[in-house]
């Protein structure tokens, strides 16, 4: 499933509109990642956190040239599902 199916299944299932509810999912979207930015998490009950970790610089090495190279530090998303969510999918 991807973004628009999902906004069609919600418009379909409310008395939205298919333009209302596809402005309500790029709020809540922004909303999500402004709280990643400034709070580097986002918890949502039942579902499961959303956490930015940081990876410092690392040195690899390109054996194709025989060099070392530096990879730079970066911020990367992690996302740890909640019990909730890991016993209905284990369900099955």
């Amino acid at each position: 499933m991807n973004k628009d199916s999902l906004v069609s299944k919600v418009a379909n299932s409310t008395n939205f509109s298919r333009h209302r509810s596809e402005m309500m999912f790029e709020r809540i979207f922004e909303l999500i990642k402004e709280s990643l930015i400034k709070d580097k998490s986002f918890t949502i009950d039942n579902f499961g956190d959303f956490k930015v970790e940081h990876r410092e610089a690392q040195k690899i090495m390109n054996t194709k040239e025989n060099q070392e190279v530096l990879l730079p530090p970066k911020d990367y998303i992690t996302f740890v599902p909640s019990k909730n969510l890991l016993d209905i999918l284990n369900k099955k």
